[in-house]
């Protein structure tokens, strides 16, 4: 009987043992939750960060796309129309030249 107490004694012990040890890895687990849910809580705070600040970009970068087209379309009209004075001042030219020497050679 006593063999059986001691036997019985040591699986006491060994169950007692094991149960501490599965306690410490269930802490150590805890604990490895504990900080990946703090470093996934800073990167949700990483994100909507720089979601705001994308957000902001695209905005500024919309309004600034917009301007550039509208500076392109002013200095294309602007072009235009002093290809138009250009041209217009061309044959104005030729016509008081021509007119100047129909003049001038009126009064020869």
């Amino acid at each position: 009987m006593s063999s059986q107490g001691a036997l019985l004694q040591n699986y006491n012990t060994d169950i007692i043992l094991c149960l501490e040890k599965l306690k410490k890895q269930r802490e150590d687990l805890y604990q490895q939750i504990l900080k990946e849910e703090e470093s996934k809580r800073k990167i949700e705070v990483e994100i909507s960060n720089l979601s705001s600040k994308l957000d902001t970009l695209q905005n500024s970068l919309n309004k600034k796309k917009k301007s550039k087209m509208e500076y392109d379309q002013l200095i294309q009209q602007t072009e235009n129309a002093y290809a138009k004075i250009l041209e217009s001042s061309q044959t104005l030219l030729k016509i008081l030249t021509k007119e100047g020497d129909s003049l001038n050679g009126n009064l020869q």
